[in-house]
């Protein structure tokens, strides 16, 4: 009997903890409510102080390349339009068409501000054909820079070959980037002692800001490991070499 009336103890406790648990969540799911209303009120209540919101200005965040009249321009809102009756997709669409511009979110900002973020793409080499074309990580051909690029060139790709906003579709200049991918990953800072990559028929080849020619290996790691080691070696001896040949694994061919 008394094992009967210990379980029967339990289940009643573990019965009133429930029935504390619900009226628990009952009474906050009840305050959570009564806030959003609350919020929704006073939302309402300034719309109908304020008016409809509507565009008064629109502000552009993060063009460091991207031209902020052109971003305004592109995107298709005007002074006055109805600040949340927006097709946010739509201008979206439209300025991702720039060709500086990755990516974009659209923010409004109550009493009337619309604001354009931007992701620009980062320039990682220059393609020298017929001009100067900066080109991303991704191959996407980019327009002329405000300002003065310090970056590697990539020179032997024939005119006509790039267009500015789309992906290159060249095999050697793909080997190049991917070359720089490679070694930003495996030592960023050698991209600083790199002047140029030349694309010719026996592989793509290195020229590096004291002149150093280099002949590049298939391996963008094993070729910043090797070309470091080399240079680092030379440097502790006082010598310069005039051409280096990193193709053979193990070994760099070097004339000094």
């Amino acid at each position: 009997m008394e094992g009967r009336g210990s379980t029967f103890r339990n289940f009643n406790e573990e019965r009133m903890r429930r029935r504390r648990f619900i009226r628990r969540s009952v009474k906050l799911a009840a305050i959570g409510l009564l806030l959003w209303c609350v919020w929704v009120g006073v939302r309402k209540v300034f719309w109908w102080a304020s008016g409809v919101p509507t565009v008064r200005r629109i502000e552009v965040v993060g063009a460091r390349m991207a031209d902020p009249e052109e971003v305004i321009r592109r995107c298709g809102v005007v002074v006055g339009a109805q600040l949340y009756r927006l097709d946010i997709k739509e201008v979206v669409q439209r300025v991702r068409e720039i060709p500086w511009v990755r990516d974009v979110r659209i923010r409004r900002r109550l009493p009337g501000k619309l604001v354009i973020v931007l992701e620009e793409r980062d320039p990682v080499a220059l393609v020298a054909a017929g001009k100067l074309f900066p080109v991303d990580r991704e191959g996407i051909v980019l327009p002329p820079p405000k300002v003065p690029l310090d970056l590697p060139l990539i020179t032997g790709v024939p005119e006509g070959k790039l267009k500015i906003g789309r992906k290159i579709a060249y095999p050697p200049v793909e080997q190049a980037l991917r070359w720089i991918s490679g070694v930003e990953e495996g030592d960023p800072g050698l991209l600083d002692e790199v002047s140029e990559l030349r694309l010719e028929k026996d592989g793509l080849r290195a020229y590096l800001t004291d002149g150093t020619e280099v002949q590049l290996g298939g391996n963008a790691k094993a070729d910043a490991l090797s070309l470091r080691a080399v240079l680092q070696q030379l440097s502790r001896e006082g010598r310069k070499a005039r051409y280096l040949d990193l193709r053979f694994a193990g070994h760099v061919v070097a004339r000094l």
